[in-house]
C-alpha cells in the first residue's frame, strides 16, 4: 500500500506538485504525485513506477485499487490494471477531482504485482576510470580497456579474464571474428553511454550477443521498442533472432490481420524468421 496525506492543500506548488516518498514493492520503487490547479479548486493525482532509476529495461504488471478522500469523506474510488514498462511513460495519471481547500486529502493506493526480479535487469556498475591494464588487438588496431570493468559488462571477457586461461597473464590479446567499428562502437556505448541508432541497432546487438554485453541487449530492446524507426518486420527478425523477449511480446500482437503477415511473407525479413517463431506469427491471425 501506498498512502499520501496532504494537510494544507494551499501550500502545494500548482506547477510542481508534492511527491511521496518510495514505497518499494515487490523489487520496484513507487510514488504518488498530487498537483492541484491554479484556483486551487481541483487536484489530479498521478501513480509513478520509479524503475528506470536503476534499470534500462523492466515491466511492472499491476493491479491496483485507488481511494482518495478530503475531509474524511471519499471523492475517488476506482480499480485498475496497468502494465507499467521502461519503454512508456513510468507515470499513470489516476484521477482530477474537486476537493475542499481547507480539507485534508489523503490519497492510499493498494496494489499488485505480477513479477519479481525476472520482469526487470539491474544495471550494472561502470568503473570505467580505472587504469587500462591489457591491449585487445582487433585487426591493426589496439583497443586499451580495464580487465574489471569489460568482465563486470561481458560474460565472454569475464570468463577470458578470470576463468582460468592463458589469457588472465597476457598484456594483449587477439579477438577475433569481429568488426573493429562495430566493437569501438559497442564499447563507446558502454563508457560515454552512446545512444543507439536505426544505423547501429543491429551491429550492437550482434556485437552484444557475440560477447554477453547483457546491458547493451537491453539498451538495444529498450531502443527499438521506444524510438526506432525501423520497420515491424525488421523489428520482429531481430527480436526472434537475439531473443528480444520484451520486443517480441510487444510486435506479436501487430500481426493479428492476415494482411499484416502477408505483408511480412513477402519480405526478405520472412526467410530469415526461425521456424519456432512462425507459429507464434500465425496463431495471432
Amino acid at each position: 500500500t501506498i498512502k499520501m496525506s496532504i494537510d494544507d492543500v494551499t501550500k502545494v506548488c500548482p506547477t510542481v506538485g508534492e511527491t511521496s516518498p518510495v514505497t518499494r514493492i515487490n523489487g520496484f520503487p513507487w510514488r504518488l504525485r498530487f498537483t492541484r490547479s491554479e484556483d486551487g479548486l481541483f487536484g489530479e493525482v498521478a501513480l509513478i513506477c520509479d524503475k528506470s532509476t536503476e534499470s534500462d529495461l523492466w515491466m511492472s504488471k499491476t493491479f491496483f485499487n485507488t481511494q482518495i478522500t478530503c475531509g474524511g469523506a471519499t471523492v475517488h474510488n476506482q480499480s485498475l490494471e496497468h502494465s507499467f514498462n521502461s519503454w512508456n511513460s513510468d507515470e499513470l495519471f489516476l484521477d482530477y477531482f474537486e476537493f475542499d481547500a481547507s480539507k485534508k486529502v489523503v490519497v492510499e493506493v493498494r496494489m499488485t504485482t505480477v513479477g519479481d526480479g525476472d520482469w526487470f535487469t539491474r544495471k550494472q556498475p561502470m568503473e570505467w576510470f580505472l587504469p587500462t591494464d591489457v591491449a585487445l588487438v582487433i585487426g591493426w588496431e589496439k583497443i586499451h580497456v580495464n580487465k574489471q570493468a569489460l568482465a563486470a559488462q561481458s560474460d565472454y571477457f569475464n570468463a577470458l579474464f578470470f576463468g582460468g586461461f592463458k589469457e588472465m597473464t597476457q598484456s594483449e590479446i587477439e579477438i577475433e571474428d569481429v568488426d573493429e567499428q562495430d566493437f569501438t562502437l559497442a564499447l563507446k556505448m558502454l563508457m560515454i553511454d552512446e545512444y543507439v541508432t536505426d544505423a547501429s541497432a543491429e551491429s550492437i546487438l550482434k556485437i552484444a550477443d557475440q560477447f554477453g554485453y547483457k546491458i547493451l541487449l537491453n539498451k538495444t530492446n529498450e531502443f527499438l521498442l521506444n524510438s526506432s524507426s525501423l520497420s515491424d518486420h525488421t523489428k520482429l527478425r531481430l527480436s526472434d533472432h537475439y531473443k528480444l523477449h520484451y520486443l517480441q511480446e510487444f510486435l506479436l500482437p501487430l500481426y493479428k490481420s492476415i494482411e499484416k503477415v502477408q505483408e511480412l511473407k513477402r519480405t526478405e525479413e520472412f526467410a530469415a524468421i526461425s521456424n519456432e517463431m512462425k507459429p507464434k506469427i500465425f496463431d495471432g491471425i
